[in-house]
């Protein structure tokens, strides 16, 4: 995402990406105005994007448009960021994934050393019994 976009949240369920346009093009020329939908359920998910043409348009709608109503709703807004740049739950859910495997690499690994020298054992052991 870039510095000319908002994130708006606390948003209608009802609130329609015309609405979102209309509300926020009085700052400036806008380049996509956006609810993202769950599509499995066909609903809105409360929260939406508003991409400005110009960043400056976009500090002048968020100072005025924050904690206004939109559809009855008090809207809050925040410019957005890119995923990778919040505490992303996911992102620690997969680190501690990578270090489970790692574990169970490292205790299959000894298993099989441990086998590995058991059978050394069992060999040394019939060679001792031939003698």
């Amino acid at each position: 995402m870039t510095e000319n976009n908002l994130y708006i949240s606390n948003l209608s369920y009802s609130t329609k990406d015309d609405n979102l346009r209309e509300r926020f093009e009085k700052f400036g020329t806008i380049k996509h105005a956006k609810m993202i939908r769950d599509y499995s359920a066909n609903k809105s998910r409360g929260f939406g994007f508003v991409t400005f043409e110009n960043f400056k348009d976009v500090e002048a709608a968020k100072i005025s448009l924050d904690n206004t109503e939109i559809d009855d709703r008090k809207i809050r807004i925040e410019k957005a960021r890119r995923s990778g740049e919040r505490n992303s739950v996911l992102g620690e859910v997969k680190k501690r994934k990578e270090i489970v495997i790692t574990i169970r690499n490292m205790i299959r690994k000894e298993r099989e050393r441990d086998k590995e020298s058991e059978r050394d054992r069992d060999r040394e052991r019939d060679r001792n019994r031939k003698k």
